[in-house]
């Protein structure tokens, strides 16, 4: 392997990020492509497509926050929990944030409350993990 899989997904990120074209953008990635095939490196191409998504998305500015709830968001909370990112969330995460994506899990072990987790951030906020505390207090 001449390349690091950070390396390819920064030189991917570099000669696309700037294209507006889709036959230039198809042309690109056939020829990273052949690039792969050529360093012998084509059995990683889902690892450097799974980072270059990630990578592309930091550069972009857009975070992604999974909430694990009991039951879906409706609208308006999903509304909410994305204005207070766009306000707050660049003083929590120490970057610039131009759009965040929410995905939704449903958990039914849940008991209430919701959990959210921003990159490398969980905000547990579920009735279980609070009873646990309250219960080691009394211990």
């Amino acid at each position: 392997m001449l390349f690091t899989i950070k390396q390819y997904v920064v030189a991917l990120y570099e000669s696309l990020k700037d294209e507006k074209e889709i036959d230039q953008i198809n042309q690109k990635i056939f020829n990273f492509a052949k690039l792969l095939k050529k360093n012998n490196d084509l059995k990683l191409k889902n690892k450097i497509l799974l980072e270059f998504e990630k990578y592309w998305k930091e550069k972009q500015g857009i975070i992604n926050i999974l909430i694990k709830n009991t039951n879906p968001l409706e609208e308006e909370q999903k509304k909410e929990i994305i204005n207070w990112f766009l306000v707050h969330g660049e003083k929590l995460l120490n970057k610039k944030i131009k759009s965040i994506e929410i995905k939704e899990e449903i958990d039914k072990n849940l008991i209430g409350g919701m959990i959210l987790k921003i990159e490398d951030l969980i905000f547990d906020n579920c009735i279980k993990k609070q009873l646990k505390k309250a219960r080691e207090k009394l211990i």
